[in-house]
């Protein structure tokens, strides 16, 4: 997939992954990680999700990667927050640029209907999130403000194609030291009634992909018409929907 279906479609007034709250099974699971708080997450193909909110709120410090910069100048946006853009000395195509929260600004807010959820004062510069913008293939550990203690990926391995999600499993797993843990969220369905993304990714093709640097535990499945949502304006009829808790193996295991 190339960078500029992603730039066409987030040029797009409607889009498919946009969301109205916070996705429930974060919210549900994320305590299985049992991470210290003030922790760094890293959120892989991130855009302007609402779970970044969340967990800016329940005290993590989350690095977003994001390929459009459209995605997070929308986050900002919906925040009121100005940013500073960071370039590379010796900037290149490859190159990550970094974007983030101006200092001295108001407490990053969850949307209204997700006002359970007490908001952790975000003054503080290092509850602040970092985006990094460019292929998240490009990023390298060099990247990062602090080594990831955890992931979050509700969307990034069911928008790649099979055929590049082997080297995002490997080159996760290269950004992340022993004993870092991965929510992640899968979708699976017959793919011939949906062209992806998001692409079905079925519980097999995880412990496939994850199984050799990763210990696996699925917390969660469920399947049905209700899973589907607005996929459904695309023609899709039913769906699966599973949850695991990963775990980094030990480099020399």
């Amino acid at each position: 997939m190339k960078p500029q279906f992603w730039q066409e479609k987030w040029s797009q007034p409607k889009r498919g992954w946009s969301q109205t709250r916070v996705n429930s099974r974060l919210i549900r699971h994320w305590p299985a990680l049992n991470l210290d708080q003030g922790a760094t997450v890293l959120v892989p193909l991130c855009g302007d999700s609402l779970d970044i909110d969340w967990l800016i709120a329940s005290g993590y410090r989350v690095v977003g990667s994001e390929l459009v910069e459209a995605g997070i100048r929308q986050w900002f946006a919906r925040h009121a927050l100005t940013h500073r853009r960071e370039t590379p000395e010796s900037a290149n195509k490859n190159s990550i640029v970094r974007l983030q929260p101006d200092t001295g600004q108001a407490n990053v807010a969850l949307p209204e209907d997700d006002r359970s959820t007490a908001v952790r004062d975000a003054a503080a510069e290092q509850h602040l999130p970092v985006f990094l913008c460019g292929d998240f293939f490009n990023v390298t550990r060099a990247d990062l403000p602090l080594p990831p203690a955890a992931v979050y990926d509700r969307a990034a391995l069911i928008a790649l194609p099979p055929e590049m999600r082997r080297q995002y499993v490997e080159h996760l797993g290269n950004l992340l030291e022993k004993d870092s843990k991965i929510l992640l969220i899968t979708l699976s369905y017959a793919q011939e009634e949906m062209k992806g993304p998001p692409f079905s990714v079925t519980d097999e093709e995880v412990y496939n992909l994850y199984a050799p640097e990763f210990d696996i535990d699925k917390l969660a499945g469920s399947e049905g018409p209700d899973i589907v949502g607005n996929l459904a304006e695309r023609g899709l009829s039913d769906a699966g929907e599973s949850v695991f808790l990963m775990t980094r193996k030990p480099t020399d295991a």
